[in-house]
Parts: C-alpha cells; sequence; structure tokens
C-alpha cells in the first residue's frame, strides 16, 4: 500500500514513493500527526490502529513535536510520558529556550544505555 498523494503536504521534503506504510510507520505516524489536515488524520486513523499511534507517542523523536500537538494528541489518547521525554520532543527554535538540564539528563541515560552493552 502506497501512501496517497492528498498527504504529500506532510512529507515536504520526503518521495512519497520511496516511503513504506509499514518499515516507515513511525514517521508517517508523526509526520501526520504534526502536520495533516483533518483528511490525512482520518486516513491514518484507517490505515494504523489505536496501539500502533499510542507507541509513537509514548516515544517521541527528540526535537520533532510541536507542543500544541503533542499536547492534543496525549489528551485525546489520555497518554502520559515522563517530563524529560516530553521536554525533548518538541520542536525549540530558540536554544535559549531548550531545557539544558532534560538534555543533560537525556545524555547521560543514552551514555549509561551505551556503556552497558
Amino acid at each position: 500500500m502506497k501512501l496517497p498523494r492528498f498527504i504529500q503536504h506532510c512529507f515536504w521534503s520526503y518521495d512519497l514513493s520511496s516511503i513504506d506504510i509499514e518499515k516507515d510507520k513511525h514517521l508517517v505516524i508523526q509526520q501526520v500527526l504534526n502536520y495533516g489536515d483533518w483528511r490525512a488524520i482520518k486516513w491514518l486513523l484507517r490505515v494504523y490502529n489505536d496501539r500502533e499511534i499510542k507507541k509513537v507517542l509514548k516515544s517521541p523523536r527528540r526535537g520533532i513535536w510541536r507542543r500544541q500537538v503533542l499536547n492534543f494528541w496525549f489528551t485525546i489518547f489520555n497518554l502520559h510520558i515522563p517530563k524529560d521525554a516530553y521536554t525533548l520532543a518538541i520542536k525549540e527554535i530558540d536554544p535559549a529556550k531548550v531545557d539544558q538540564r532534560a538534555l543533560e539528563r537525556f545524555f547521560k541515560r543514552q551514555e549509561y544505555r551505551f556503556i552497558k552493552k
């Protein structure tokens, strides 16, 4: 199954034909929830089940999400994640507004995971 042309606006820097709906589901869900219009959201909800969508929301990629959008979807799906994960998921253009402590804690955890393996 290919991505429909009407969601191209969610993937402005991607070639839609190169995106695999199953392999790239994290990207598809993230981009449509973040930038999709009502038509794109309805398509997404038909293609992916709640469990798959919640999984993406519970492990948001760093610096990708718009604050209002993430808050909206957390409310809709009644989800909560650790404050640091939430803070780092928010796309912040102004470096002065980035929570430096949350960033430091994130990198320490990543370092510990890397060493532990």
